[in-house]
């Protein structure tokens, strides 16, 4: 939980400080928006390629392989003073983030029976999430207050505490190799493609929600940084407190059910967030948005999961990482576009659109899985 949740403070405290690192390096928004695609190249090309070292060496060594490399990522970003310089080292970042936090679930689904994963990745998604009640906030007022490089400096810590909880933690090693080569194969098993693209659509809808309601708030509501990380706080609050109730559910009723009914929520929400008038309304909403999230992916991780062939859940679900972070590039991405040409309104139609679009796709596979006499609920 502690990697879960310093690895979350890397991945979130960028968010609220884009409309800082577009007044402090002379850039636009949505340019500056970039750098959340930056990250999440390295994750995207990081997490599957370790695959065949995590067999070899073992999860935890390679979790601990990956927080030293945030380290280093989150020191030489301090060290910049270039936009350019900034997202090299978030590249750096993003690929050792990708490993540690995907070796999180890995970790949980190799040691814990079928009928308890949901809640497990339940008690993760609230380390997750932990970060935006503590982490995010302290470091958007660090930027606020001081300097973006003294909120580096912070994650920084946060993830050498990680890196010293994780030594008390026993080594394992799989009883399965695995090459690269053997990816092509995983990825044709029966499940598996719909399950990684319905990661995608989840990453992409989000990113683009988040990473740009902090210059909608600035603009709109005249909301400073620090505001947007007490927003993120409320929002990462009531996750931390529902996670585990979702795994429950998950576990209890199934995990397509309750992916799919939490996604539709997730999609009337983004379609909404843009058009609310009042501040109260907004934040409301946006926190509300972080709760419903925490469902939807606490569901779908042990689903996956339990998709792939034995002894190969680890190598899925650090493929898994790639189309999760290919969504979180094009969320920033084309939600710099679409924010830059329509403002917040267009970004949150793309942002509800490909959630719908997950929705379909998560049906799909519930009906098909139905149709081969396959269950598709959790503890089986």
């Amino acid at each position: 939980m502690a990697v879960m949740c310093a690895g979350a403070v890397d991945m979130q405290m960028v968010q609220p400080l884009i409309a800082l690192f577009a007044e402090v390096f002379d850039i636009d928004p949505g340019t500056a928006g970039h750098i959340v695609s930056v990250y999440a190249i390295g994750s995207a090309l990081a997490a599957p390629l370790a695959a065949p070292i995590v067999v070899r060496a073992g999860t935890v060594r390679m979790m601990q392989a990956g927080v030293l490399l945030v380290i280093f990522g989150e020191l030489a970003g301090v060290a910049t003073t270039t936009f350019g310089m900034l997202s090299a080292t978030r590249l750096i970042v993003g690929a050792g983030a990708g490993i540690a936090m995907t070796l999180c679930h890995v970790l949980v689904i190799e040691r814990l029976p079928k009928s308890l994963r949901g809640r497990a990745v339940g008690w993760l998604t609230s380390a997750f999430f932990l970060a935006a009640i503590v982490g995010v906030p302290t470091t958007s007022y660090l930027a606020d207050a001081f300097s973006w490089k003294l909120a580096f400096l912070a994650a920084a810590a946060v993830n050498a505490i990680a890196l010293v909880a994780l030594l008390v933690v026993p080594h394992t090693r799989s009883e399965f190799p695995f090459r690269l080569s053997e990816f092509r194969s995983l990825v044709r098993y029966p499940g598996m493609l719909p399950g990684l693209t319905v990661f995608a659509t989840y990453a992409a809808g989000y990113t683009m929600i988040l990473t740009f309601f902090a210059p909608h708030a600035a603009e709109r509501f005249r909301i400073t940084a620090t505001g947007v990380g007490l927003a993120t706080m409320f929002g990462g609050g009531l996750a931390f407190l529902a996670a585990p109730a979702g795994g429950w559910a998950a576990d209890r009723f199934g995990y397509l059910r309750v992916a799919r009914t939490a996604n539709s929520m997730l999609a009337v929400s983004f379609l909404a967030l843009p058009f609310l008038t009042t501040v109260s309304g907004t934040v409301t909403l946006y926190a509300l948005c972080a709760l419903i999230a925490s469902w939807r992916f606490t569901a779908t991780i042990p689903w996956l999961a339990a998709l792939a062939p034995p002894g190969h859940q680890a190598p899925a679900l650090l493929l898994n990482n790639t189309p999760i972070l290919i969504g979180m590039f094009l969320g920033s991405y084309l939600g710099g576009w679409f924010y830059s040409w329509g403002g917040y309104a267009l970004t949150g139609l793309a942002a509800g659109g490909v959630t719908v679009a997950g929705t379909l796709l998560l049906l799909r596979v519930e009906r098909a899985e139905r149709a081969a006499e396959v269950p598709a609920s959790g503890g089986v």
